[in-house]
């Protein structure tokens, strides 16, 4: 769908309007030379959804060309009927796979994914549509000659996205910067389209991959020889994620310079835009549903911060009497006896908590405008290199 790569093929190419057709659907089963799978549309009579694309206009001597790039494996269709954003319908050409030309388990190459989803874009298909190109797995392409190739197409329209070389890193399982900078074209805060889908493609998919699958081995497979603190220590690492997320800050703790060369005295704070890790930390936990439950006061969260949380990341152990219990006889996330006595955390309960926040925070997300703004600034943070 990418003009610049149409116009490589065929030089008068022109771009009308978005177009769609009803009773197919998008696929990437057509079988490549290079191993991987390329794009064709598959009857289906019973999908009710509208399949969008691009609508171009060439020069009829250049249709050689096109049926050459396109090679034997497609078939051309020369009276195929789509419907154009003012309703009316037009006969156009379009290529399918040849039946012969198909396999399964077949997934595009990242680059190829790329120029389809921004050709999307730079044609305003709309939002939901765009949503589901985002989620599309791909596979990076070994061969560096054809990304580069394609790379230098998508800088043509989409320099700001692709200048740099982390375009493709992932930062939510299989999902790339790329695609959540062309997520981003579909979010508007203060509307609810699109927001379940970018909660569930990068929200969902990073806590999953990042830590409740993890978390999930270690607890199917552990043999209760420690690996209880190889979980908590993923779950102070989620709170934390969980946090600035939802107030769309980045952790780390506050640096510091001196400043006694430059004609003051003491020290100043910089990297204004960054927040103590240790204060969303705590706030994150008081505040917020189910852990507010058992993080009830300050006392609590302190100890939890410091005698947890620090004293797991930085010496592998726990401090000022907490224990780590797999789970407790109630739903509680804590026992807390007193700051002198025996403290415990009840490990597969703080995970429940997380599941129930989870969901809590996806409704939340749809209609809260202050999440919605934290939640592009926290994933434009994370796109950064």
């Amino acid at each position: 769908m990418l003009l610049e790569r149409l116009k490589e093929r065929c030089e008068s190419a022109e771009y009308i309007s978005s177009a769609y057709v009803c009773g197919y659907e998008l696929s990437f089963n057509k079988r490549s030379k290079d191993c991987s799978g390329k794009a064709t549309i598959v009857e289906n009579q019973y999908s009710t959804k509208k399949l969008y694309g691009a609508l171009f206009q060439i020069d009829a001597k250049e249709r050689s060309k096109l049926d050459k790039a396109e090679g034997n494996g497609y078939t051309r269709i020369d009276d195929f009927v789509v419907v154009q954003s003012d309703n009316n319908e037009i006969e156009t050409t379009t290529y399918f796979a040849k039946s012969g030309a198909t396999g399964r388990k077949l997934r595009p190459y990242s680059w190829y994914k790329q120029l389809i989803l921004w050709g999307a874009v730079q044609s305003s298909l709309p939002a939901a549509y765009l949503a589901n190109l985002v989620a599309i797995q791909a596979d990076r392409d070994p061969d560096n000659e054809r990304n580069e190739k394609a790379l230098c197409l998508l800088r043509e329209s989409w320099g700001d996205v692709f200048i740099k070389g982390g375009w493709d890193m992932k930062i939510a399982g299989h999902h790339s910067v790329a695609d959540w900078k062309a997520m981003k074209k579909t979010l508007e805060v203060g509307k609810p389209e699109n927001w379940e889908q970018a909660y569930k493609t990068f929200f969902v998919t990073r806590i999953k991959t990042r830590y409740f699958e993890p978390i999930r081995l270690l607890q199917k497979h552990g043999k209760n020889e420690g690996e209880g603190f190889s979980i908590v220590a993923l779950q102070c690492s989620l709170i934390e994620f969980l946090a600035s997320i939802r107030d769309g800050v980045i952790c780390e703790e506050l640096k510091t310079k001196d400043c006694s060369q430059e004609g003051c005295s003491g020290k100043i704070i910089i990297n204004e835009n960054y927040v103590s890790s240790a204060k969303i930390f705590k706030k994150f936990l008081k505040n917020n549903e189910p852990f507010n439950a058992g993080f009830s006061s300050t006392d609590k969260t302190d100890s939890f911060y410091s005698d947890v949380r620090c004293a797991l990341l930085h010496d592998a152990r726990t401090k000022g009497g907490w224990k780590i219990r797999a789970k407790s006889n109630s739903d509680a996330i804590i026992s807390w006896s007193g700051s002198n006595q025996e403290k415990i955390l009840y490990r597969n309960n703080l995970q429940s908590a997380f599941e129930q926040y989870i969901k809590n925070y996806e409704e939340e997300l749809k209609i809260d405008k202050n999440l919605q703004k934290a939640f592009i600034a926290k994933f434009d943070a994370l796109c950064e290199e």
